[in-house]
């Protein structure tokens, strides 16, 4: 049986139908739209009213409709019963939830109401998108809704069996002004815009060029004015030996291109203003359809903002209506209410999130079991435990790859692609904790070392030292990352493009240098009789300054590389700084070109002249 047969009363006569005496008969749910047509001829031939509708309606119904109950404690639990499916999975026999809410946003979109039509059939609930055409609002005394009519038929429909989502009209309780009224005279224009390109294509001469010769020029015969025409086409035209060529013209004739093109008769333009103002009635910023260009930043600001500003006053429209007037029709208890999953959509990535919520409870929150079923692998038999790593304290950092970067504050504001802050210089320096932290470990390093190490012929030969501590490599690789998200940090949008974990492999190879470096120092203090444990000790504070001060510059390098920065600019960010270092404050040059002092970086030097206690950065830029 036919939906509107069902829903009429012709057949098993399962729904309750009523033809009350009417008495007052408010205006149309749907106005008519002189000249442009109905909202569905509209949808139908307009591209730009398309497109802005089904995009809105798309994400709306990508959402999951799903009941919840708070619970007596705080929170809330999920309602699983045989009405949350109707939301969540299929409110009908003939209609995914998908396509469903599609529909209903796409009613309210194009004619500012909605209406879901709940039934009991078969045994079971159904629910129903009507279009809003097909029903006509009757109130009795002008303010509320005492029952609705269906256009062409005396069958009526009690009020409390159908959701209306409805709008606003400035002059009735119950109407609406839908927002392609007031784009009627756009839509036309473009209608008419359409109409009138048709009919240049459709009449217009399919000539591309033509050849014209002076008044003055001596006459052609027909035989003359022929064998011209067919030497022309067997030449220059389509298959021609010169296709394509410059031709000679003689006797002064002259060869003019001529015809209609989009800009001459600006079309496009008027096309793409059409739409960008149909975006703006459904208030879509027109970079997220494409009609507008826009940077990467921007466009993804765009999207969180798609289920907050633009989506969220429509889904919460939905929501309401159904939690107010459909779950009690539908025997549900009060406390239920309906609410789409805009979460998922608004968290960001898994990245993020994984980061946010590490950040958030100080260790890792996701065990091995819970990861796998995220990738649909089975679970392991040990894999319900959640695993800290050695280097997770409490009060430290909430995970082993934690760069530390959300913990910067950066010494710079933002500064205009050529010039460097001269308020960097005299600035004080940030906390030395890192540095502070390796010198500790490498002083526990030393005393780590047994007596008898030295007993035999192994400490001659630096291979043979004991190898760094995990941590030293965690340190390293703190320092090159909190380096490369501070030259990031004018530059949000190329944040996402580094990946800190990149630099494990250097950090580690980069803890076994270190510990190489103090071995080979103090086998050659021993070997010269010196106090190897004193002359090395007393080093390692300048030793972890100038470590960090390379580290941090390693990372802006490898920012740099990451994300394809261009130009390169020395700042000098001490207080004291060396006078050479002072002279290059501002210095630019491109990423892979030494500077003046034929360093690439700062810290790019054995000397340590050019090294020690500096303090010296680089901003990156990425345009000319």
């Amino acid at each position: 049986m036919a939906f509107w047969d069902w829903l009429l009363g012709r057949g098993d006569g399962t729904v309750a139908a009523y033809s009350p005496q009417v008495t007052y008969l408010d205006a149309p749910e749907v106005p008519a739209f002189v000249g442009s047509g109905d909202p569905a001829s509209l949808y139908s031939s307009q591209p730009a009213l398309r497109t802005v509708v089904s995009f809105l309606a798309q994400n709306v119904a990508q959402l999951k409709c799903h009941l919840y109950r708070p619970e007596p404690k705080g929170g809330r639990e999920r309602v699983r019963s045989e009405v949350a499916d109707l939301f969540a999975l299929a409110p009908n026999r003939s209609q995914t939830a998908y396509e469903f809410f599609y529909a209903v946003a796409a009613d309210k979109l194009l004619c500012d109401t909605a209406y879901i039509y709940a039934a009991v059939s078969q045994g079971r609930w159904q629910l129903y998108r009507i279009p809003p055409n097909r029903l006509q609002v009757v109130s009795k005394d002008g303010w509320g809704i005492d029952y609705y009519k269906i256009k062409n038929s005396n069958t009526c429909l009690p009020p409390e069996a159908i959701t209306r989502i409805g709008g606003y009209s400035p002059t009735s309780p119950v109407g609406v002004s839908p927002a392609i009224q007031s784009l009627k005279d756009i839509l036309d224009e473009q209608k008419a815009s359409n109409e009138y390109r048709r009919q240049i294509w459709r009449n217009g001469g399919r000539v591309s060029s033509v050849i014209e010769r002076p008044a003055g020029a001596p006459p052609w015969s027909d035989k003359a004015r022929a064998d011209f025409r067919e030497d022309w086409r067997r030449k220059f035209g389509a298959g021609g030996a010169q296709a394509g060529g410059t031709p000679v013209l003689e006797d002064g004739m002259t060869l003019k291109t001529i015809g209609v093109d989009a800009r001459a008769s600006e079309w496009s333009e008027g096309a793409k203003l059409s739409a960008v103002q149909v975006a703006a009635a459904f208030h879509v910023p027109p970079e997220m359809l494409g009609l507008v260009s826009g940077t990467y930043s921007n466009i993804r600001e765009y999207r969180r903002m798609l289920y907050g500003e633009t989506l969220g006053p429509l889904l919460r429209q939905i929501t309401d209506a159904i939690t107010a007037y459909t779950l009690p029709y539908l025997g549900a208890s009060r406390d239920t209410y309906a609410e789409h999953n805009i979460e998922a959509k608004l968290r960001g990535n898994f990245a993020e999130q994984a980061q946010v919520m590490s950040s958030s409870v100080g260790a890792p929150w996701l065990t091995r079991n819970e990861a796998r079923r995220m990738n649909n692998l089975p679970a392991l038999p040990d894999g319900d435990e959640l695993i800290t790593p050695l280097n997770v304290l409490a009060g430290g950092q909430a995970s082993p790859v934690d760069s530390g970067a959300q913990n910067l504050t950066f010494n710079a504001e933002p500064r205009e692609k050529s010039t460097p802050d001269p308020e960097l210089k005299g600035k004080p320096e940030k906390p030395k904790g890192l540095s502070e932290r390796l010198q500790a470990l490498l002083e526990e390093y030393l005393d780590s070392l047994p007596p008898n190490f030295f007993g035999g012929e192994l400490w001659r030969d630096a291979k043979n030292w004991p190898p760094p501590p995990e941590e030293i490599a965690y340190i390293v690789y703190r320092m090159v990352n909190d380096g490369a998200f501070e030259a990031l940090a004018r530059r949000d949008d190329l944040k996402e493009l580094y990946d800190p974990t990149r630099v494990e492999a250097y950090a580690k190879a980069a803890a076994a240098g270190i510990i190489a470096d103090i071995a080979l120092d103090a086998i050659r203090h021993i070997e010269n009789n010196e106090d190897w444990r004193q002359l090395v000790g007393d080093n390692l504070g300048s030793r972890s300054e100038n470590l960090s001060g390379y580290y941090k510059n390693f990372g802006a390098r490898e920012a740099a590389k990451q994300t394809g920065a261009a130009y390169k600019t020395w700042l000098t960010t001490s207080a004291k700084p060396r006078p050479t270092h002072a002279a290059m404050h501002g210095q630019r040059v491109r990423v892979d070109e030494p500077f003046s002092n034929g360093m690439m970086w700062p810290f790019d030097s054995t000397n340590p002249e050019e090294t020690v206690n500096c303090s010296c950065f680089v901003q990156l830029d990425w345009e000319d």
